[in-house]
């Protein structure tokens, strides 16, 4: 639909009229699992409950989501990644205070 590569789809990635990739992938994929629920075609799926009580129902349920939790808090911990992350915040900062700075850097469609 917006020959976006699922493969090497990356954050920053644009397609075409400057939408982000990973955001118009995820519109299509929530669309067509809407449209698979509705079919009532196998497998069947559905929506799971909207998780309540923060962490510590996580905790309580544990499996992967738990282990998703654990995994990125041991990212955000390690040093190396706590400046990683300041100067990805900086640059997003950058970004919002100064709509179109960075539109050079992603006239690019993406290839499948």
């Amino acid at each position: 639909m917006y020959n976006i590569n699922l493969e090497t789809l990356r954050g920053g990635d644009v397609v075409a009229g400057g939408s982000r990739a990973h955001t118009q992938a995820y519109a299509c994929l929530r669309h067509l699992i809407q449209e698979h629920i509705s079919s009532s075609t196998t497998p069947f799926l559905s929506e799971s409950p909207r998780p309540v009580g923060g962490y510590q129902s996580v905790e309580m349920q544990g499996g992967a989501l738990l282990e998703l939790v654990q995994d990125n808090a041991e990212f955000v911990q390690r040093q190396d990644n706590r400046d990683f992350l300041q100067h990805v915040e900086g640059m997003l900062v950058t970004e919002r205070e100064n709509p179109g700075l960075f539109e050079d850097l992603e006239q690019t469609d993406i290839q499948s």
